[in-house]
């Protein structure tokens, strides 16, 4: 098949219709021509594969559930990456799907975000890293992949009808970078536009992302796809990029597109350019939807335990409580270690073919154990668990015990409303260290919590969400047949407040998102201000000990030598940072720049030898539009996490001189005294918008059910959405004010009608949304006696 060749023989409206998904997972097929029809599918830490029409969340055909986004960057391991990702590659081809829809590399501006579990962390250039090598893993089999959420998508809360107001400066270096790095070391078969607008421009028509910068800039030779239901005006998505809007719906804006066309709205060149990328991407991975493979189910298992092993994070190790000796009883209490929450709620929600529990590893081990279960994750409110499990804790008896966030209480469509586990797991994890001080506490949560409790307990193992292996890993750590080797991938902090955003976070902005902090986020703000944090970005233990010598600057390349210095064998992160000392602009403490992930044997040195290029010493100059070096002094620092430097070394670079620090004197961006304010943010360039209330007479398609409750109409129709919304979640009526029910019930009232009619496989026409709109402005058909009048 040659996709030139065929998009010259293509009328219009063919073209027009390739641009539109055939259903909810695949694309457009023409059989005169030989175009097959390929489908999409979810990921992103595995194939999430549904048979049949529709969502289908939950009823996923049988994968290997790897390790999310939120734990597999805990092992700053590319290699690792790479073979998770070719691994899941394996699995598409075997199940004939040509696009997995992953990863995703959007940064976590706050750590309520309810799909932090999907992202790899707070930094740019370690997400993009971690991305890039998952990518490359994938398409090393053939199958495409989709690098999301395109861009600036930093909260669920409104996610498809908001805007993140956001400078130009921070957009770049911040929110944008992850894409670059991936763009550039991967080229992904496609890129998918976020649901958000970017200083209100829906990200799906977006031409300064979609076109000038990431075709323009970055060299992006893929496809661009909508998120489901995250589409537009179609004729303006395509004008501003965009090439496939998903799912099709039954080629819903087919005929307001071709009206567009004959009304000199669309030129030929923009359908033409949409059309063949679509057409490329069939030709790319037209064979896989008639291919004959299989995949070893326990080699992928395997690989899923070993990203696991490397990822999981020792955060606290009093008196070498850790590891355990294999010939001890332990105390197990909590729920999770027997129904571990090994994976996120929503789109990626996988069917794993396997799925390792704790006292399943500890059986398997031939390890005995006393077991209570401590609470119900299904009822979180349920305290008549906890006595019975303090009751057996002894001082004598090692105890380990598992808490963390149930699957309500993180979601892909809503946010946390605070960082605090549930009650009984607190009130649990106070009574045990209460009477005992011989407690390992195993975290499971997507993203940080709040560990009230931090300073009593003397072992503390961070799992994230790691996986259908996890809990085989996390036995193996435990009782030392591997030392840990994960680093935090973001900031843990002492709680939401310390967040520069938590005042309006999700709460407060919802339909105008204003990023008023700038490039001040996780460590980047919490080291330059320095504010206390329960563990720093980059931060983990080992059951052994490193020392670095010998750093040498030679140019761009960083070189340093890392010791084993301890009796077990580990592996180290060693972390290149630079602090841009020039004072041209406000800058962060320090960002990071490379990493390397080195494995030693007790007592063995290697040498580490990290790159950095000119573009690491940059900063976006607003002014000139470009990327800039300013003349003067930078710090490099090489070290075990974002505030364990090991080592410096001082260098000088040539370039522009920029002085605009001083407009700077006095603001936010100098004391970091209280939070950023509208003032603060309009000296970044950008002027701040706010929430507006939309009255009846102004709604459009691109507004929610939640939007047109000012009118009669409209209240009616929310009404029977939330009836709707409730049965299709399984919410009863009077459950449906407690916090995580209302989360995901707003979450599901949050999409605009013109995604109702989207994802309606054709029962929500067009038309009948439009319709629907008209009536909520108060619209109606004039009476008999009025037209009489008339």
């Amino acid at each position: 098949m040659k996709a030139k060749e065929i998009l010259a023989q293509m009328s219009v409206k063919e073209k027009l219709m390739l641009t539109s998904g055939k259903d909810f997972w695949h694309l457009v097929d023409f059989e005169k021509y030989g175009i097959p029809s390929i489908m999409v599918t979810d990921g992103p830490h595995g194939l999430r594969k549904k048979e049949g029409p529709g969502m289908g969340i939950g009823d996923a055909v049988p994968s290997v559930a790897f390790p999310t986004a939120s734990c597999s960057a805990c092992s700053w391991d590319r290699e690792a990456l790479g073979k998770m990702g070719k691994a899941m590659g394996e699995e598409c081809v075997a199940e004939k799907v040509s696009v997995i829809l992953g990863p995703g590399v959007n940064m976590k501006r706050s750590p309520l975000c309810g799909r932090n579990f999907e992202y790899f962390s707070e930094d740019p250039v370690l997400a993009g890293e971690m991305g890039a090598a998952l990518i490359n893993g994938v398409q090393s089999t053939g199958v495409g992949t989709s690098l999301k959420h395109y861009a600036a998508n930093n909260q669920e809360t409104f996610r498809m009808t908001g805007s993140s107001n956001v400078d130009e400066r921070t957009l770049r270096e911040y929110y944008l970078k992850p894409f670059e790095i991936a763009v550039k070391k991967s080229q992904p078969y496609t890129v998918m536009s976020a649901y958000n607008k970017i200083n209100n421009v829906p990200a799906s028509g977006n031409k300064h992302l979609l076109t000038d910068i990431l075709r323009g800039e970055w060299g992006f030779n893929g496809l661009v796809m909508t998120d489901w239901g995250g589409g537009h005006c179609h004729y303006e998505d395509l004008n501003g990029g965009l090439d496939l809007e998903m799912p099709g719906n039954k080629q819903l804006y087919l005929k307001e597109t071709l009206k567009a066309y004959k009304a000199g709205k669309i030129s030929d060149e923009v359908i033409d350019r949409a059309a063949l990328k679509v057409l490329e991407l069939l030709e790319k991975t037209a064979d896989i939807a008639s291919a004959n493979a299989t995949y070893d189910v326990a080699a992928h298992h395997q690989i899923a335990k070993d990203v696991a092993l490397g990822s999981i994070v020792l955060l606290k190790n009093e008196k070498n409580q850790l590891p355990l000796k294999a010939n001890v009883k332990p105390l197990v209490i909590g729920e999770m270690a027997e129904k571990p929450r090994y994976q996120g709620a929503g789109s990626s929600h996988l069917n794993p073919h396997k799925l390792d529990t704790f006292l399943g590893a500890l059986q398997a081990a031939g390890i005995e154990y006393d077991y209570e279960k401590g609470y119900e994750a299904a009822n979180v409110k349920d305290e008549s668990f906890i006595d019975a499990a303090v009751e057996k804790v002894n001082k004598d008896q090692p105890v380990i015990l598992f808490i963390g966030l149930t699957d309500d209480y993180e979601s892909e469509g809503s946010d946390r409303l605070t960082m605090a586990m549930p009650e009984t797991h607190i009130k649990l994890a106070e009574k045990v260290l209460e009477k005992s001080k011989n407690v390992v506490i195993v975290l499971s949560a997507g993203s940080p919590v709040e560990l009230p409790f931090e300073s009593k307990a003397t072992a503390i193992l961070d799992a994230y969400l790691s996986g259908e292996a996890g809990a085989d890993a996390l036995a193996d750590i435990i009782f030392g047949k591997v030392s840990p080797s994960g680093k935090l991938a973001e900031t843990w902090p002492l709680s939401k407040d310390d967040v520069p955003c938590s005042d309006t976070y999700a709460l407060v902005e919802r339909n105008q998102v204003n990023y008023r902090e700038g490039i001040f986020v996780g460590y980047r703000y919490f080291n330059t201000a320095n504010v206390k944090v329960q563990y720093p970005f980059g931060f983990g233990l080992s059951y052994t000990t490193f020392e670095y010598s010998n750093l040498v600057v030679d140019g761009n390349k960083v070189s340093v030598d890392v010791e084993n210095t301890g009796k077990v064998d580990g592996a180290e992160v060693v972390q290149l940072y630079i602090s841009n000392k020039t004072k041209a602009t406000i800058f962060a403490d320090a960002e990071l720049k490379n990493f390397d992930k080195v494995f030693l044997k007790a007592g063995e040195k290697k040498t580490v030898t990290m790159t950095l290029t000119d573009d690491d010493f940059k900063f976006f100059d607003v002014a000139k539009n470009e990327y800039v070096t300013a003349k003067g002094e930078y710090e490099i620092r090489v070290g075990a996490s974002s505030r364990d430097i090991k080592l410096t070394a001082k260098v000088k670079k040539d370039g522009v001189v920029v002085d605009e620090l001083a407009k700077f004197k006095g603001s936010w961006f100098d004391t970091f005294k209280g939070k950023p304010t509208d003032e603060d943010m309009k000296l970044l360039g950008i002027e701040p918008i706010h929430e507006t209330t939309i009255r009846k007479g102004d709604y459009t398609l691109e507004n929610t059910a939640m939007d047109v409750q000012g009118s009669g109409f409209g209240k009616l129709f929310y009404k029977i959405m939330l009836v709707a919304v409730r049965a299709a979640l399984g919410i009863k009526k009077e459950e449906q004010d407690l916090i995580q029910n209302k989360m995901m019930i707003d979450s599901a009232l949050n999409i605009s009608f013109r995604g109702m009619s989207a994802m309606s496989n054709g029962i929500m026409q067009l038309w009948l949304a439009s319709l629907l709109v008209k009536f909520c402005n108060g619209f109606s058909r004039p009476s008999k006696k009025k037209e009489k009048n008339k």
